[in-house]
């Protein structure tokens, strides 16, 4: 058996919420994420040849993503991308990158964490950064909308987030020291009024990030900030 990694899903739920997502690197059983009535997809991240060249990949294997995904993802990103493992994010992406990322987790409306995960060659390293806070939106209609996360391209070990801070959000840089067991950070927005949230980082400069108020995506009161 060939390695490779994989995103499980199902087509349809009968729950309310949609929470069926897992990652794995090894088969699953048919019904892993609900009970018989509800099976499973497998998205492999890579494609092999098979004995009767049934998916037609060639040599070796290749990443199961279209041409016009990277390409849109490149031209996004600035970055080139390498068709096998991961790139150095800086000049280049690949497979495991798009597969591999910051994320949060929603233990409730209000209580948002942010993870970091990391394949070794081996096994995922999965674990909490911090602590979020909660929903930004003041009226309350997207309760997912964290103060948002965000790589340094220039540096993966650097983060940029948003957390909520004696009931305002601030803007943090954290960096990691050991493969993300342990983390130092420091503050960027020490004492705002005001929310500072979604940050990012801008191609050959520092972290840029939204301030203001803001009610929802069409009524809000903001700016861009610059560290």
């Amino acid at each position: 058996m060939e390695e490779n990694l994989g995103l499980l899903l199902n087509r349809q739920v009968r729950l309310d919420s949609i929470q069926h997502f897992l990652a794995t690197d090894a088969p699953v059983d048919f019904h892993v994420l609900e009970t018989a009535h509800a099976s499973v997809s497998i998205f492999p991240l890579y494609l092999y040849p098979t004995y009767d060249n049934l998916l037609d990949v060639g040599e070796g294997r290749r990443p199961n993503l279209s041409p016009q995904f990277t390409l849109e993802f490149s031209e996004k990103l600035g970055l080139r991308f390498v068709p096998d493992g991961r790139g150095d994010l800086s000049k280049t992406f690949g497979p495991e990158d798009v597969f591999f990322y910051s994320y949060a987790v929603f233990h409730s409306p209000t209580d948002h964490r942010y993870r970091h995960a990391r394949w070794t060659g081996t096994a995922w390293q999965d674990r909490q950064v911090t602590r979020a806070g909660s929903f930004f939106p003041d009226d309350g209609g997207e309760k997912q909308y964290s103060g948002g996360v965000v790589f340094d391209h220039a540096n993966p070990a650097v983060l940029y987030l948003s957390r909520q801070l004696a009931g305002q959000w601030q803007i943090e840089r954290w960096e990691i020291a050991d493969d993300g067991a342990t983390w130092s950070h420091r503050q960027l927005t020490a004492g705002s009024l005001e929310k500072n949230v979604r940050p990012a980082v801008a191609r050959g400069g520092g972290p840029l990030w939204m301030r203001g108020g803001y009610v929802n995506y069409r009524q809000y009161r903001t700016t861009i900030i610059a560290e």
